[in-house]
């Protein structure tokens, strides 16, 4: 699934920054930095994997492990994240289709806070 479990409580503040957000993964022994969590399958040397897709997803009963579980095999992506608790869960993934990844946890709960970066774009020192 992802390179790291993830672990309850690490995500539970809503409309948390990027920078807090990061920070958090480091403080509970995640991730040294960001590239960190981009190394799997080699994502930093060759993009597979064209978008980075983030969001929050927000309802009842949800599961970080049944999210994780239903992207990771039925979305074809990699740098899987999924923390939070049972009424917000933020997702990060990297796939060349983010809308499937939108369209799932739209079934789930109300989806806010998307961003999608083209992370080609990025690469070539453009706005992604």
């Amino acid at each position: 699934m992802s390179i790291f479990r993830r672990r309850k409580g690490l995500f539970l503040s809503r409309g948390i920054g990027r920078v807090a957000f990061w920070r958090r993964m480091r403080y509970h022994g995640l991730a040294a930095t960001k590239a960190d969590i981009c190394m799997c399958k080699g994502a930093l040397s060759v993009l597979e994997f064209k978008y980075d897709t983030q969001l929050l997803v927000e309802g009842h009963g949800l599961s970080e492990d049944a999210i994780g579980d239903y992207i990771t095999a039925n979305i074809e992506g990699d740098c899987l994240l999924a923390v939070g608790d049972e009424d917000l869960v933020k997702v990060h993934f990297h796939t060349n289709t983010p809308w499937k990844v939108i369209e799932y946890c739209a079934g789930l709960g109300e989806v806010y806070d998307v961003v999608i970066e083209n992370m080609e774009r990025q690469e070539q020192g453009l706005q992604g």
